[in-house]
């Protein structure tokens, strides 16, 4: 209470895209990444969860990989093929886990899908291009201003909150596992 926020819904984004690769048929999803420093890691985390739980799927909790060692990150994806898909938590992340993932033999999409965050030149250029949540950057610096601006001018404006979008930009590192699905997008 009383601070103006500019901000993102972490949770649901993560809940969304979570939501899309069990939609392609993945039942067997990982999460990996992220710092108990940062509030945005739980958040996206508990997405994660809740689209899990929501869709009836049984919750791995193995299958969930804190902290930033690329090195455990990809032997744990090369040790368990039966995890068909995983939600990174950045791309920056993903830039360092991924190659060494292929350069093992697993092929993204293939034998494995791949969601991240931030949606830069890095998840752009990626070999395949990765899925990404996008995150409204530009607005989000437009809108902090803005509420800056005005409580410097109304300095009784309190609990103003902005809560932004994001998308989810649906590339190559995805692949459907439902035959239905394959099948409307071969068509």
């Amino acid at each position: 209470r009383g601070v103006n926020v500019v901000a993102r819904d972490e949770e649901q984004i993560s809940f969304d895209a979570t939501q899309y690769l069990i939609q392609l048929g993945h039942t067997r999803i990982a999460f990996l990444g992220g710092s108990p420093k940062y509030s945005y890691t739980f958040d996206r985390l508990n997405g994660y969860r809740r689209a899990i739980d929501e869709q009836g799927l049984e919750y791995h909790e193995e299958y969930v990989l804190g902290g930033f060692d690329e090195q455990h990150a990809a032997r744990f994806l090369i040790n368990c093929p039966e995890v068909t898909a995983t939600v990174i938590i950045n791309e920056l992340f993903a830039s360092r886990v991924l190659p060494i993932l292929q350069n093992s033999g697993r092929v993204i999409p293939d034998s494995l899908s791949v969601v991240t965050y931030d949606d830069t030149e890095l998840s752009r250029n990626f070999a395949p291009p990765l899925t990404s949540v996008s995150f409204p950057f530009f607005q989000e610096g437009f809108w902090s201003v803005r509420v800056l601006m005005e409580q410097v001018r109304q300095p009784a404006i309190l609990n103003v909150q902005v809560v932004l979008q994001a998308n989810l930009v649906k590339r190559e590192s995805c692949r459907s596992l439902n035959p239905v699905l394959q099948e409307a997008h071969s068509a």
